[in-house]
């Protein structure tokens, strides 16, 4: 309570920085209150799941992990129990942790600046420098809050993981069991996050070790406080991989075997090369002041100067390579935006004001001021042409001003597919088909019948069916073999007006060789064997005739369809 009182204004302005980024992210994306597709993937277990049907994609289907966030899966299962249409509630809980990891940051400079001898004008101005850091960034609005996705819950996890432990080193006594029990609560939810949280549990074990020993030098108290830690790992590791096996079959979520390939070279090099596409957006700037804080570290190192300085600046540095590095070590992801990295976006401040501490009452405070001062004109700088590439690249009617900015479209499948899936229900009523779908969020959140998903994401055979996969980035799965063992009814159904229908353009588009569809889909569309098995047709319901509904029917099925009088069918 002392904190707030002492820093109200500076709260109420965090308060409405957060709240003004995320309703400028939202608004400039068109207000897509629905999240990403891959979101609604997660809808889809969520509701599934507070049904009563257990965690499954399909309703009657196999057990399948097709997200990664077992916490979020949870948090959101509840929203699901408060109501049936829960994405407002979702998008508040994102926006209070994002409200939370700005608050956590801003006591950990509060406690720097106190502990380093800084006044508290310094303090503030530093802590206001966070929040135009924050501001000048939309994705991470974008990504943490809006897609209604789980960055914000584990960029929030390891926001006060890093503030336990900037309060550990600076705290003069830290034998104290709670903090032991806090740490273990930490990598608890970090492993229940995610599994990138196997490493960073390594790296808070690892810490929480050096530290003490650095402020104790004694190992007998030391083995009794790692207990917990160690148990809370083990223990919680252990009875998830353990739940895995046992209700869905496998050790680790079914995104990883859709998604990894087993291909190392592959998986670092793509990892490497997304690394660099977000130095190109965010500056190379950043590798000189790691470079900094590494060879400094490693002076004070040799020198045995293993202060409270050292502590800090070794937190604050071991906790940026280890988010920079992660998404290298599994191949990053196909989205825009750097998803990835928005989570550990505000720790990147502490990298450059690091420099600051390290020399403050060591060169003249002229200096200093001058260095916060180009800093804080570069973020202004940065700010504004980065919500201006923002705005005016959530479009499809122009080429976006800056390509990774350009993330309208996952919302835009989410919202098209929905309107797709309960549009096919509708057309077929109480003959609905299983469907093939490349993107399975949204349709299956809209549609009521059974949806294979052609990427595995959903699906384990699909999933498991090639161990070194090959294709664009996240949609390697695809498995023709098993495509026809699955035989879905329809494959890419849509549902235009019978007005707007034209089956030689979408002829057209599957078969061209560089259309996106027939690359997810590995060009089967000219297949010989597809063709015979398979035909492209549009079905009009008679009851229903402001929609159709074309895609690739299975040849049999189709057959069925004709015997049906309120079915009318057309080919090429």
């Amino acid at each position: 309570m002392t904190f707030i009182k002492n820093n109200l204004p500076v709260i109420l302005i965090t308060l409405a920085v957060i709240i003004a980024g995320s309703y400028f992210s939202f608004a400039y994306m068109q207000q897509p209150l629905i999240g990403t597709d891959d979101a609604n993937i997660l809808f889809v277990y969520a509701r599934n799941f507070i049904n009563g049907n257990g965690i499954v994609y399909n309703v009657g289907g196999e057990h399948v992990e097709g997200f990664t966030c077992l916490l979020y899966f949870l948090i959101c299962s509840v929203c699901y129990l408060i109501s049936p249409n829960p994405e407002v509630l979702i998008f508040i809980v994102n926006l209070f942790l994002a409200i939370g990891s700005s608050a956590l940051l801003l006591h950990t400079i509060s406690i720097i600046t106190r502990k380093f001898g800084l006044k508290a004008t310094h303090s503030v101005f530093l802590q206001l420098g966070l929040l135009l850091w924050l501001i000048s960034n939309p994705l991470y609005f974008a990504w943490n809050i809006v897609s209604l996705m789980d960055s914000g819950l584990y960029s929030f996890i390891i926001i006060a993981t890093l503030s336990f432990f900037i309060h550990l080193c600076l705290n003069e006594t830290i034998n104290d069991k709670r903090m032991s029990i806090v740490l273990s609560t930490l990598i608890i939810a970090i492993i229940l996050t995610r599994p990138e949280g196997i490493i960073w549990c390594i790296l808070f074990i690892s810490l929480y070790t050096f530290i003490y020993y650095q402020k104790n030098k004694t190992f007998n108290q030391l083995v009794a406080l790692l207990v917990w830690p160690i148990i809370a790992y083990v223990g919680s590791f252990l009875l998830l991989t353990l739940f895995r096996i046992f209700y869905f079959g496998y050790p680790l979520p079914n995104t990883f075997y859709a998604k990894v390939s087993a291909s190392i070279t592959q998986t670092i090099g793509d990892g490497f090369q997304y690394f660099w596409n977000f130095l190109h957006v965010y500056g190379f700037q950043l590798l000189p002041f790691l470079a900094f804080s590494i060879f400094w570290m490693g002076y004070q190192f040799i020198k045995g100067n293993l202060n409270d300085r050292f502590l800090l600046g070794l937190i604050i540095l071991l906790f940026n390579i280890t988010g920079i590095v992660i998404p290298v070590l599994e191949g990053a992801d196909h989205f825009r935006g750097f998803r990835m990295y928005q989570p550990i976006y505000p720790l990147l401040y502490f990298i450059y004001i690091n420099p600051i501490v390290i020399v403050y009452k060591k060169i003249s405070y002229t200096y200093i001021k001058l260095y916060a001062g180009i800093l804080s004109i570069a973020i202004f700088i940065f700010t504004f042409f980065n919500w201006n590439d923002f705005k005016n690249s959530q479009s499809f009617a122009y080429v976006p001003a800056n390509y990774q900015f350009s993330i309208f479209n996952e919302f835009y499948i989410a919202a098209n597919e929905r309107e797709n899936g309960r549009h096919i229900a509708l057309i077929f009523e109480q003959y609905l088909p299983a469907i093939g779908y490349g993107s399975a969020g949204g349709i299956a959140y809209g549609y009521k019948g059974k949806v294979y998903d052609m990427m595995g994401l959903n699906n384990t055979q699909m999933a498991h069916a090639d161990a070194i996969k090959e294709g664009p980035k996240g949609h390697e799965s695809f498995n023709k073999k098993v495509f026809y063992q699955l035989a879905p009814d329809i494959i890419m159904p849509q549902t235009p007006a019978p007005s707007n229908l034209n089956l030689q353009n979408v002829n057209n588009y599957y078969t061209d060789r560089n259309s996106w569809d027939n690359l997810i889909f590995k060009d089967i569309f000219n297949d010989a064997v597809f063709k015979e098995k398979y035909e492209l047709a549009a079905v009009i319901n008679l009851n229903y005739p402001e929609y159709c509904c074309v895609g690739y029917y299975r040849k049999d099925y189709l057959h069925q369809l004709l015997e049906l009088a309120n079915f009318k069918i057309l080919k090429q």
